[in-house]
């Protein structure tokens, strides 16, 4: 009687089955959701300006939101991991857009600095943070076990993606539309 254990190539597709078309569009679906999230996070640079012109706020004062925004986005970050354990991160994608929607159309019908902060700085932060690696992570790892570190760089790269892509869409949305339409346009974009 051999004790002799079979070769791994004998082994492997059993225990970790190749990723299915589904779990291909999940991927697609995240990188989607992040690049967009953090897109819109970080165009708050361009709108920066515009609420200085349009209110006549200072830099310093127009700053507060975003850094409000920062604050919350590592204050909540084990909240919504918690909330990931608790309700799973299909709802907290749907919560988190949810979210971020309803916070960029208060941002666009803003008229006072506190608005801001409290609609963009804590609304759609928290929105945001529902729809990043915190919520991605633990969904994309179930579904790619061979390939897990490449689905996971996959979505991480939508970070810098997202990021490079906001600001120049921001740009052109603001000089198009205006700013207040701009940041509808954000908000339906991320209901889709």
């Amino acid at each position: 009687m051999s004790t002799r254990r079979p070769a791994l190539a004998a082994v492997w597709p059993r225990r970790f089955p190749a990723v299915s078309r589904a779990g291909w569009l999940v991927l697609a679906g995240a990188f989607a959701a992040f690049a967009l999230s953090v897109g819109v996070m970080q165009s708050y640079t361009v709108y920066l300006i515009v609420f200085v012109q349009a209110f006549g706020w200072s830099r310093a004062e127009t700053s507060i939101p975003y850094s409000v925004s920062q604050l919350a986005m590592g204050a909540t970050s084990p909240l919504v991991g918690a909330l990931v354990d608790r309700l799973g991160p299909r709802r907290l994608v749907l919560i988190g857009g949810g979210l971020m929607t309803l916070g960029l159309c208060a941002t666009a019908a803003t008229g006072a600095l506190w608005h801001v902060v409290f609609s963009y700085g804590i609304v759609t932060t928290l929105g945001a943070n529902c729809l990043g690696l915190v919520v991605f992570v633990p969904l994309l790892s179930r579904r790619f076990v061979r390939q897990r570190g490449t689905a996971i760089a996959i979505v991480q790269s939508a970070n810098g993606i997202g990021r490079a892509a906001a600001m120049p869409a921001a740009e052109f949305a603001i000089s198009s539309v205006g700013w207040r339409a701009s940041y509808l346009v954000q908000a339906a974009l991320v209901a889709a």
